[in-house]
């Protein structure tokens, strides 16, 4: 088996298109948190996952990795 020695994250477009990859993993975090936490995931959609993530993000700014 080879050891991975490098991992790079390519969050703006400059190798390939991220977005559908953020949208495919909110859709698997959600259909995660649906199936094992129904009752806190009721009424979420990842719409309203990525709107909670931004006023979190707004309210505590010094906690915002850049």
């Amino acid at each position: 088996m080879t050891v991975a020695r490098v991992l790079s994250l390519d969050l703006d477009d400059t190798l390939w298109p991220v977005g559908p990859v953020i949208a495919a993993a909110e859709d698997a975090l959600l259909d995660w948190l649906r199936s094992r936490y129904p009752a806190a995931a009721h009424g979420t959609t990842a719409v309203t996952m990525r709107a909670m993530r931004s006023r979190v993000a707004a309210e505590f700014p010094s906690a915002a990795t850049t």
